[in-house]
């Protein structure tokens, strides 16, 4: 591929180079947050961080509070992508209520999380009666 770009169109590190170049542009990035939380939601997640803690001190386990706080936010994340509280299931929170399910009855939510979430990506998963598509003769 190399050898068929002719010399003009190639670009060097110093000097030269093809009009068709482009720079790299660096835009500023916004660091907002995506999801807003409200201080009910800051409070909630507070309150899980600090149960999860007291039984890691308690049991004197780790892993498994870190475990289940981490796969509690990946699901409360990937569950605002889809639109989980569109669809027709026990666990159609939304992304903060999620978490608090998750964190507190893992592994048993984290595992019927994602068993809805493959019912989803396959298109079998039902919607709920206010998310239904009505058709008007």
């Amino acid at each position: 591929m190399a050898l068929s770009v002719p010399l003009s169109r190639s670009t060097l590190r110093v000097g030269g180079g093809s009009a068709f170049y482009v720079r790299p542009h660096y835009a500023p990035v916004d660091m907002s947050p995506i999801f807003p939380l409200t201080t009910k939601a800051w409070v909630a997640l507070s309150l899980v961080a600090g149960l999860l803690v007291f039984f890691a001190i308690f049991a004197g386990e780790v892993l498994i509070p870190v475990a289940a706080f981490c796969t509690a936010a990946i699901a409360a994340f990937d569950s605002s992508h889809i639109s989980l509280r569109r669809y027709k299931t026990g666990i159609s929170y939304g992304p903060v209520g999620l978490f608090v399910i998750c964190a507190l009855i893992w592994p048993f939510a984290i595992i019927w999380y994602f068993i809805v979430r493959v019912r989803i990506a396959r298109g079998t998963m039902p919607l709920r009666d206010e998310f239904k598509h009505s058709h008007v003769a």
